[in-house]
């Protein structure tokens, strides 16, 4: 799946884009609007973790996801040797280039 095919599904599960309420708005959601702005913010997430991963293809270096108490923290940091192995298989980086 692409990121921008994510975003749209995004917009389908939320399409009052309750994601730009005010926290205190949000806190007070009846259940089903509740689990309406989840799905879209969890989406959301999922496709800006996409884009970040789509940048990173043929640099040989990883993306690392750390939870985090209402979200998620990311940065990169150069492949794994497994993983770079992996890349090398899947022709996305030449051997010993990392």
């Amino acid at each position: 799946m692409t990121p921008e095919y994510v975003l749209q599904m995004a917009s389908m599960v939320d399409p009052d884009e309750l994601w730009r309420l005010p926290v205190f708005d949000q806190m007070h959601l009846e259940p089903q609007l509740r689990y309406q702005l989840d799905a879209g913010v969890a989406l959301r997430r999922y496709a800006s973790h996409l884009q970040e991963l789509q940048s990173l293809l043929g640099t040989g270096r990883s993306l690392l996801i750390t939870p985090m108490i209402g979200g998620t923290a990311t940065t990169s940091i150069p492949a794994p040797l497994q993983h770079q192995a992996l890349l090398v298989q899947a022709g996305l980086q030449q051997e010993g280039h990392a």
